[in-house]
């Protein structure tokens, strides 16, 4: 499975009812409740082996699927 489809399973699994594929603003348009946010970042860290700090949690960063991926290359070095 590629980074962009782990990306969206788990965010298909907080969320069911949009199409992550689809959308912008990810973070900022509020497609995931601050909760489920800190479930998406943790299972982000376990699946991927990587320390996304407070720093990195900007809505640039989470803006579409595709800019989660390339935070996580990023981090992953």
């Amino acid at each position: 499975m590629s980074k962009k489809e782990t990306i969206l399973e788990i965010l298909k699994n907080i969320n069911p009812s949009v199409n992550f594929e689809q959308v912008q603003g990810i973070l900022e348009n509020g497609y995931i409740d601050s909760m489920d946010f800190m479930r998406f970042i943790a299972e982000l860290g376990q699946h991927f082996g990587v320390d996304i700090d407070a720093d990195e949690i900007t809505s640039e960063n989470f803006d579409t699927v595709e800019t989660i991926e390339k935070m996580i290359e990023r981090l992953k070095g």
